[in-house]
């Protein structure tokens, strides 16, 4: 099967191109997968770790989208639970997938692997600090390509979306355990609802 490049894509891989610790923040179902398997073929890559976050991603998810577009590449696909069996290997490149699901012992793993080019995707970047903290000063990646959900709509590559607020009254349940130390010192412990934690909290803020 043929396929064409969309604008986006190769937007994608001019990105990468000069930059050896790439992240990559697109859409799903936006064409990262393909932009970046056509990458591999177009520069020629020999040794490939391509790592992703489920079995069903490893066994059927990448391995179909392979046979689809009917790419003959050397390129080994795994979960993020099996890093450690690379351990001393050597890769053109490494392309980390959901990279938001790298974890401080996922990391280490990855210092035992060498690579010339290290490319790291997801479509939700990550908001939490030690995240941040691993993509940007351990992995020392560089956001070199954005490409929101918006943009995809707008290239009508992703069908409009809705947005749907629903509000949740909260529980008036006493199921949160509170406990403190009084002014002498001895613990206290006591029960509150989400209710009246909530007003509590609020009336602090409010002082």
């Amino acid at each position: 099967m043929k396929y064409e490049l969309k604008k986006s894509q190769i937007e994608l891989q001019d990105a990468i191109t000069s930059c050896d610790r790439c992240l990559v923040l697109k859409s799903m179902r936006s064409g990262k997968t393909l932009a970046l398997l056509d990458f591999c073929m177009k520069n020629k890559y020999k040794r490939i770790l391509w790592v992703v976050d489920s079995a069903d991603a490893r066994d059927k998810g990448l391995p179909d989208e392979i046979k689809k577009w009917k790419f003959k590449l050397n390129i080994n696909v795994d979960c993020y639970g099996s890093l450690k069996k690379y351990a001393g290997m050597h890769f053109d490149i490494v392309i980390l997938d959901e990279v938001q699901k790298v974890t401080e012992l996922r990391y280490n793993m990855i210092t035992n692997i060498s690579y010339d080019k290290l490319v790291c995707m997801t479509g939700t970047l990550p908001t939490k600090q030690e995240k941040l903290d691993i993509l940007y000063n351990k992995l020392g990646l560089s956001l070199v390509y954005e490409y929101t959900t918006d943009d995809a709509v707008d290239d009508e590559a992703a069908a409009n979306y809705n947005i749907i607020i629903k509000e949740i009254p909260l529980n008036v349940t006493k199921n949160i355990k509170i406990e403190y130390k009084d002014k002498f010192g001895k613990k206290q412990i006591f029960y509150a609802s989400e209710q009246s934690n909530y007003t509590s909290i609020s009336n602090k803020l409010n002082g």
